[in-house]
């Protein structure tokens, strides 16, 4: 900032500063006492041509372009607080998920997710309980399998008729709790804890709708998929475990949604700048590797070389990351 001059009179110093910048030159005016003020360019870059416009005032300070200044002025002064409440706005806005208000739908979900593997014992022995029954993507009696065998392909595993039985019945919820179900204790831990982190950031940012419909969108699509695959595939089979009378797509994690969760932030971080939050390159890398090694995995696990002891459900992971990057993309404002 430079110092521009001095006047005698603090309302010409007001109407030098509404001239200036109307001519694009921001100042300052300081009241120096006596009615008189200091008048300061803030750009030094264009100080010459504030001295040139300086001295022409002084000679003439009545001229009428200047009053005619002071209303325009006024027009760009009152632009200008616009716009710096626009800003002012979305950086609180943008804080608001560093606020300690607690992300309750985050935290229910993963109270139901632990209340459900409790209750199935993670999936293990207990895969003819009525709750693990109830959530699976398929579960028909053999009664019902009976009827629809006739009219099944071979190989039975892979029929999407038997795959979507429970959903052409009207029961639609399965195409969302199978999220519910976790198969060990490290599976659960780790999608609780990635949930918690990408759902709470979510639920903060927002609220519990959004996230709600989110988690809604990154488990139907990612699930249908996931069950509707062939084996051969990667798909998840039906069939009916031991000690068992039902056909079961045993499908189940959270994962497929933290996936979802994770691409819906990283398009929000890349594409909206009032987001308020932008992801390591370092947790992308790791996100993406465990994504492809898990798909390695499982091609390795094909060939009699296994790293988990059940099948990684890794369509439900690429198609849960899918649907929250275009989600995310579609959801960021456009750039004007």
């Amino acid at each position: 900032m430079r110092h521009l001059g001095d006047l005698d009179n603090l309302q010409q110093a007001k109407t030098l500063a509404s001239y200036l910048l109307v001519k694009g030159i921001e100042s300052h005016v300081d009241d120096s006492g006596s009615s008189g003020a200091e008048i300061w360019v803030k750009d030094e870059d264009r100080i010459d041509e504030a001295i040139s416009a300086y001295e022409e005032f002084q000679q003439n300070p009545t001229d009428s372009k200047y009053a005619g200044a002071i209303a325009v002025a006024k027009d760009i002064r009152r632009e200008q607080e616009r716009k710096s409440k626009e800003i002012k706005k979305r950086i609180v806005t943008a804080g608001k998920f560093m606020q300690p208000k607690k992300p309750r739908l985050t935290i229910a979900l993963i109270v139901v997710c632990v209340v459900v593997g409790l209750m199935t014992n993670l999936g293990e022995v207990k895969r003819d309980h009525p709750i693990y029954k109830a959530l699976q993507f398929t579960s028909i009696d053999n009664e019902t399998f009976q009827e629809l065998a006739p009219s099944l392909s071979e190989p039975i595993r892979d029929d999407i008729r038997l795959r979507t039985a429970s959903l052409m019945r009207g029961q639609v919820w399965r195409l969302f709790t199978p999220v519910l179900i976790h198969y060990s204790i490290m599976h659960i831990a780790f999608n609780m804890w990635m949930f918690f982190q990408f759902g709470g950031l979510l639920e903060r940012r927002y609220n519990w709708k959004r996230l709600g419909l989110l988690v809604l969108l990154c488990a139907a699509i990612p699930n249908f998929v996931q069950c509707v695959v062939p084996e051969g595939l990667g798909g998840s089979a039906a069939a009916m475990p031991e000690g068992s009378n039902h056909i079961i797509t045993a499908v189940g994690g959270m994962s497929g949604v933290v996936y979802g969760l994770f691409g819906y932030v990283w398009m929000k971080s890349v594409f909206d700048r009032g987001f308020g939050f932008r992801i390591p390159d370092s947790s992308i890398i790791i996100m993406m590797v465990w994504l492809f090694g898990c798909i390695f995995a499982e091609t390795l696990a094909q060939n009699g070389i296994r790293f988990f002891p059940t099948n990684v459900a890794n369509w439900a992971h690429g198609v849960g990351l899918l649907v929250g990057l275009v989600a995310g993309y579609l959801h960021s404002p456009e750039e004007s």
